[in-house]
């Protein structure tokens, strides 16, 4: 009976709380390292300048704008994780926006005036190349939602200006060749003689590197129809370096390729052969042409260079039949081209022979 009175003594702590097990414990401690804070302070000052040319470009002045865009370009040079936060912030659209809103200088102007235009655009096809070279996710967004034509539209009249297209054009070739030692190439060559032309190329052939953006050389060569009608050595050398580049590498003539030139092209020596009669640009074409055929045609060019040979369906042209039969002779077999990290994985082991019954080759 007594033993019913009696309840067994148990301490409270066990007893179950209704507390989280995880009560009291503390969370770890994030310790953010200097390169974080230094990371972040780019971010920010990414954010601050960018916003500052997008929000206050109709009450600055070009010069202020100048002093902007060096400093952005500095930002991309120290922080490269500022790259993708210049794309958040719409950084290509404020490029393509600045450079359409240039204020052309007077002709009363001081030099200092006139010295704006170019340097603007220069760092303005610097800062893309800072963003675009080697940056797959930023190539896509400006190829899909920004385009190579709005850059080509941006400054169509700065190259229709002769005070600016030298300029204007060494741009696009230094931003195609990720190399902008080589933008001053136009202003060196542009009086040089036509005898002495070829010399002068080739002191420059060991600096055509390889072709890094396709687009925009694809740029550089849609400019040559809007050239002042006295611009006459710009087209033969625009089309002359193309043609220097093409026969550099087999990477740079694929690229050119990609490009689908040859219906533009044949427009352009048609037009140099009945109108201006320019016999040294139409040879250059004639000769790019050929390279670019050894690339193999599509279905339209094919079609293109089999209605040049029977014009009006009165006679035959051998011409262009002599191009399209020897372009048939040369063609490059189906490829692939490796680079940097590319590799080519087997994933049989043990197999003999090759995975494709006829093998490859190396190059």
């Amino acid at each position: 009976m007594l033993r019913g009175l009696f309840t067994p003594l148990k301490s409270s702590f066990l007893l179950p709380s209704p507390r989280d097990p995880g009560f009291g414990e503390q969370s770890p401690v994030i310790t953010e390292t200097p390169e974080d804070f230094a990371r972040d302070a780019m971010i920010q000052l990414m954010r601050y300048n960018v916003e500052a040319v997008k929000e206050t470009k109709d009450s600055i002045l070009q010069v202020q704008v100048q002093q902007i865009l060096s400093e952005i370009h500095r930002i991309l040079a120290e922080e490269p994780a500022t790259r993708d936060v210049f794309r958040e912030l719409d950084g290509f659209l404020m490029i393509i926006t600045t450079l359409l809103t240039l204020e052309l200088p007077k002709d009363e102007d001081s030099s200092e005036k006139l010295a704006e235009v170019p340097e603007i655009c220069r760092l303005s096809f610097v800062l893309l190349n800072d963003t675009l070279l080697n940056h797959p996710e930023n190539n896509e967004y400006f190829e899909c939602n920004i385009g190579w034509d709005h850059l080509h539209s941006a400054v169509s009249s700065l190259v229709s200006n002769h005070n600016f297209c030298e300029h204007i054009l060494g741009f696009a070739l230094a931003l195609s060749l990720s190399d902008f030692s080589i933008s001053g190439i136009f202003s060196s060559l542009r009086d040089i003689p036509p005898d002495s032309l070829e010399e002068s190329i080739q002191g420059y052939a060991s600096r055509l590197g390889t072709i890094h953006s396709a687009g925009a050389l694809g740029v550089l060569i849609n400019f040559i129809p809007l050239l002042n009608g006295n611009e006459t050595q710009f087209p033969y050398l625009i089309w002359r370096l193309c043609d220097q580049l093409a026969s550099s590498s087999h990477w740079n003539l694929a690229n050119l390729q990609s490009l689908s030139l040859i219906p533009n092209m044949l427009l352009r020596y048609d037009q140099c052969h009945h109108v201006t009669h320019n016999e040294r640009e139409e040879g250059i074409i004639a000769k790019l042409i050929k390279r670019l055929l050894e690339m193999g045609a599509s279905p339209l060019e094919t079609r293109i260079m089999l209605q040049r040979s029977a014009p009006g369906g009165r006679f035959i042209n051998q011409g262009p039949l002599d191009t399209l039969r020897g372009a048939t002779k040369t063609k490059w077999p189906e490829h692939f081209i490796f680079r940097k990290t590319a590799s080519l994985e087997l994933p049989q082991e043990g197999d003999q022979g090759m995975p494709c019954p006829n093998g490859f080759c190396f190059m």
